[in-house]
């Protein structure tokens, strides 16, 4: 088909959607036949005038219909199908791909995509470092995708994604709040995969975050390029968004195979006249359009993570992510406590720790040593920094906590010198064989020190472990003798039981203890282990289990350690057949509430999972469920929901929850959950500040310090702080010396607004619901 050829059928496909226009609007059509006619036969013999006047003369009929700009958006994900017919035209197209996508295509594509970008004709979306399940993941490992995304894309193309995309679903209400920490303005927020996300009518909306920050979205559904009806039914697309929309828009997606011919003849006219719209990018289309809704913040009930297929251990990746997080969190925290001593944090260690960083958040957390060797470093020099002028020779152990809230730990100890000597900051201590169990107080952002010791045992305050029962000052925890699970859950004083537990196989399962033993009792710990079978209704073995319930001596959590070894491993969609440990809530009335990036929601979601906690609340009492990373739950009847464990694909048999009672802010318990403990031996302790202290403090205990770093700049740290009860106020963080300043600033560093300095403290005004960095600096 010659070129001349490809105009005139251009021009007839045109001609042809702006007559069905004109009687789908019930206008009266203005188009001068005669004339246009004569155009078209003009064009066919040659006369490139005459067929631009043709178009153009189509463009002006259309204009009486509708003289506003009609936008068209041309999308397509890399990968999913050749490149449209628009990449090698002068069609913008919106090209939605992650860092890591685009890092593997050739060299030459990449030049393409630069050039496309340089010409105005191209606009990469994206802004994520790698494609993965976000919704359930910490909040340091959604800012380290978009950052290091960002970084990624604009080493490779020269400039960051001005908008932000993904091909998987995994939004939710906070989005807005982590793209602006990202400096992304704009998103396409839409479910391309078909996951659940709120529907709304209008193209674009401004959508805000709870904190109040908003962000423009495009949210118009995309019509298939590939589908011949969508060119068949265009002249009805177009008649909708003219009636509808503030700003009329068609949105296009291309996909496999692509769009047809009616595609390329609309691109051929769009090339003469725009007289079916205007080709554009989405920001250029945000920047332009009108806002066709002011959307309120979304609740998390509006969303719907699903569980992978085709990832490995679908379940326990994120459990171990979570972990992983934390320890490089940990050591970060290490070095940026140093820094606020006075000493330079080590350079070499801090680019390792981001090396390392990259590593785990790539592969979801499959390469644990590095992660552990790296905190364990850190931790070293900064206990190094803390003994560096004692005069005492005795040795120990110096334990810190990288959370800025006071713990009570549960410790393991081999290879210790004697038995320490039950002296705060030691609540506890017992010797089993070589090992030693220790209940220890760490401070917030602080240490302990455990000297060697040859203390005589001490007799116990009381009995943790009796029968089939674990208890201590705060809970007693009774398992069924008869099917090894959780039979009671109560509080010391109150009495009232909140909260059971089983292991159950679904579709149908019944659990059956062999052996339910005590397996510790002493000063410092109680601990109960069932084995069993879980049973299908023809009473065949389905799996065989082991549960292990730990009761510390004040420690006000129920550890849970779930061993499963399924005969018949699941098969099939995860959310139908699954393993998992379900909850069950003594009553009806029991009002469910699930962790949110740490806040407490209310959730009725028949899917309400969470990575961090699930709580049952009954009256003034509450039982919490820390699910440790494990993210997705099912409720069933009113009153019970179920943790999924195992489903298909999963190789994992090893799961950690922890329970607990009346728990005023389980936030920070999630975050204490899954945060390490760094334990440094040293041979010339004490410290000389004391046995235990605090190197920074934080005040407000609806405020989680997801990081402390050190700053670029030898004598500053950055804090990242993230209100999470809705509760907005004055904040102090203090340190151990005196701040020179301090500043809020943005994700390139630049001051939002100064911080108030008060002697060792670093003030600050937070909003509910919000995430800021805090700069704090020292004089040289």
């Amino acid at each position: 088909m010659t070129d001349v050829d490809s105009e005139c059928f251009a021009l007839g496909y045109g001609h042809a959607v702006n007559e069905t226009l004109f009687e789908a609007m019930d206008h009266v059509k203005t188009l001068d036949q005669t004339l246009f006619l004569a155009e078209v036969k003009a064009a066919a013999a040659g006369d490139k005038a005459q067929t631009k006047a043709a178009a153009e003369r189509l463009l002006a009929a259309r204009e009486t219909l509708y003289p506003a700009p009609l936008y068209l958006i041309d999308t397509a994900i890399l990968g999913q199908g050749e490149p449209p017919q628009s990449w090698k035209s002068d069609s913008p197209l919106n090209l939605i791909v992650s860092a890591s996508q685009l890092a593997e295509v050739s060299a030459e594509r990449l030049a393409a995509i630069r050039l496309g970008i340089d010409r105005g004709m191209l606009e990469v979306c994206g802004g994520l470092d790698c494609e993965r399940n976000e919704a359930v993941l910490p909040v340091e490992s959604q800012l380290w995708n978009l950052r290091r995304g960002q970084e990624r894309v604009r080493e490779l193309i020269g400039r960051p994604a001005k908008v932000f995309a993904r091909q998987s679903t995994a939004f939710h209400p906070y989005l807005p709040n982590w793209l602006a920490q990202a400096d992304i303005s704009k998103l396409i927020y839409l479910s391309l995969d078909g996951g659940t996300i709120p529907h709304h009518a209008a193209a674009s909306i401004r959508w805000p975050a709870p904190d109040g920050r908003q962000i423009d979205a495009l949210t118009r559904a995309p019509l298939p390029a590939s589908d011949p009806q969508t060119g068949f039914h265009l002249a009805m697309h177009l008649h909708q968004t003219i009636m509808q929309d503030s700003a009329a828009v068609l949105h296009l997606r291309h996909g496999v195979p692509d769009a047809g011919l009616w595609y390329q003849d609309w691109l051929k006219l769009s090339a003469l006249a725009p007289a079916l719209g205007t080709w554009t990018t989405v920001s250029c289309f945000l920047d332009e359009a009108t806002v066709g809704e002011y959307a309120s913040s979304t609740s998390i009930d509006e969303y719907a993570p699903d569980v992978s297929t085709t990832t490995a251990n679908p379940i326990s990746s994120f459990a171990r992510l979570f972990r992983l997080r934390r320890r490089i969190d940990a050591a970060r925290t290490y070095q940026g406590l140093l820094q606020s001593l006075g000493t330079p944090a080590d350079v070499a260690l801090v680019q390792q720790i981001e090396e390392c960083e990259d590593v785990v958040e790539r592969s979801m957390g499959d390469d644990p040593t590095e992660t552990i060797n790296v905190e364990s470093a850190s931790a070293r020099q900064l206990a190094q920094r803390l003994v560096a002028r004692a005069t005492g020779q005795q040795s120990g152990h110096l334990v810190f906590n990288p959370c800025p809230f006071a713990r009570r730990v549960g410790l393991e100890l081999k290879g210790l010198n004697g038995l320490p000597a039950v002296v705060a900051p030691v609540i506890a201590a017992q010797r089993d064989g070589d090992v030693t169990r220790l209940v220890l107080e760490v401070p917030g952002l602080g240490y302990s020190w455990i000297p060697d010791g040859n203390a005589e045992p001490v007799t116990p305050r009381m009995t943790l472990a009796n029968g089939t029962t674990v208890r201590n000052e705060f809970f007693e925890a009774e398992i069924d003798p008869e099917t090894g699970g959780l039979r009671v859950f109560r509080d010391a004083n109150g009495r009232a039981n909140l909260l059971g537990q089983q292991l159950v196989w679904q579709p149908g399962s019944t659990m059956r203890a062999t052996e339910v033993t005590i397996t510790a009792c002493g000063p410092a710990l109680g601990e109960v282990t069932a084995t069993g079978e879980l049973l299908d209704e023809h009473g065949q073995r389905l799996a065989r289990f082991k549960q292990r319930f730990r009761a510390w001596l004040s420690r006000p959590l129920l550890e849970l350690r779930v061993e499963l070894h399924p005969d018949k491993p699941p098969v099939g969609y995860a959310w139908h057949a699954y393993y998992g440990a379900r909850f069950a809530a003594r009553d009806d009335k029991a009002t469910f509430v699930r962790g949110v990036f740490g806040h407490p929601a209310p959730t009725t979601h028949h899917r309400s999972g969470s990575p961090e906690f699930i709580e049952f609340r009954v009256g003034k009492h509450s039982a919490v469920v820390l699910t440790g990373g494990l993210p997705f739950a099912q409720r069933h009847a009113q009153r019970m929901i179920d943790v999924l464990l195992i489903t298909a694909g999963e190789t994992c048999s090893s799961f950690d929850l922890c329970l607990g009672l009346n728990r005023p802010q389980p936030a920070q318990s999630a975050q204490g959950m899954v945060s390490p403990i760094a334990i440094v031996p040293l041979t010339n302790g004490p410290p000389p500040a004391g046995a235990t202290g605090w190197l920074a403090h934080l005040d407000s205990s609806n405020v989680l310090l997801t990081s402390l770093r050190p700053a670029r700049e030898p004598n500053a740290v950055l804090a990242r702080l993230f209100e999470v009860a809705g509760v907005g106020g004055a904040v102090n963080l203090r340190f151990a010396r005196d701040p020179r300043s301090g500043a809020m600033v943005d994700a390139d560093g630049l001051v939002i607004m100064d911080a108030i300095i008060d002697g060792d403290a670093a003030t600050f005004d937070l909003m509910a619901h919000d995430l800021v960095n805090l700069k704090v600096m020292w004089s040289e």
